[in-house]
């Protein structure tokens, strides 16, 4: 089972299963990190976007100002469900291969999203290949947001933190394996098969990537609101190229 496959099932089920973080009632949720996004990016009314990864377009189809939005995908039944959406912006929809260049021109688009993606990714060759493909297609001056990136680093200090204080774990040990076996039921009921394990991603190891990459003028992580469910070990990438 590749993580296509589970795109593709999970594409057909209720979008309180597509926001890539584990079951929790949160309304508005798409709208919130779609808000978020638009104000990390600082998005203007002449942006041309692309989303890399865009899955059934529940954050795209809030994301505005822009002139254009692309959504792009490698599981085909998402981008379907996608299309009967409503969106701020002409939208355009294609289908891609995150784990090969991708099949866009040169400096195409002033802002790109690639939302809760890179830990899917097959292998680090090809995380190093994909920030170097966001790049090429971004054009001079223009951001880059990577964001809702799962930190194995900040989780353990998260974790650590948590276990020297006993009662707080154990209250947050609770509600973690509530959500995690709520997921696990609703998985089951839907008939989704589990993906492979993802790549574990720290911060030194983007670092490492980023500085190795060309064309980029600047990046800097920022903290996700702490409204958004289990924020507190996950963080959003901007990126600017050079002019």
């Amino acid at each position: 089972m590749s993580f296509i496959d589970s795109f593709n099932q999970l594409s057909k089920t209720p979008s309180f299963l597509r926001s890539g973080r584990m079951f929790s009632f949160h309304l508005f949720l798409f709208k919130k990190i779609a808000r978020e996004i638009s104000l990390k990016l600082n998005l203007k009314k002449e942006d041309k976007i692309l989303d890399v990864g865009s899955g059934t377009g529940d954050i795209t189809q809030y994301i505005f100002p822009c002139s254009s939005i692309t959504l792009s995908d490698n599981a085909p039944s998402a981008l379907f469900i996608a299309r009967q959406k409503k969106f701020f912006c002409p939208t355009d929809f294609k289908i891609v291969d995150l784990n090969k260049k991708l099949d866009f021109p040169n400096n195409q688009f002033s802002a790109v999203i690639c939302y809760s993606v890179i830990h899917y990714l097959d292998n680090y060759n090809s995380l190093e290949k994909l920030f170097f493909e966001l790049i090429r297609t971004t054009s001079p001056g223009g951001r880059i947001l990577i964001g809702d990136i799962p930190l194995r680093d900040k989780y353990e200090a998260n974790l650590k933190h948590r276990q020297s204080r006993p009662i707080i774990n154990f209250i947050k040990n609770i509600q973690y394996y509530i959500k995690k076996e709520t997921t696990n039921f609703f998985y089951r009921f839907y008939k989704i098969n589990t993906a492979p394990s993802s790549l574990v991603i720290t911060k030194p190891l983007l670092e490492s990537i980023l500085k190795n990459t060309p064309e980029i003028r600047r990046f800097s992580f920022l903290k996700q609101s702490s409204s958004l469910p289990f924020s507190d070990s996950r963080e959003d990438l901007i990126i600017e190229k050079c002019l």
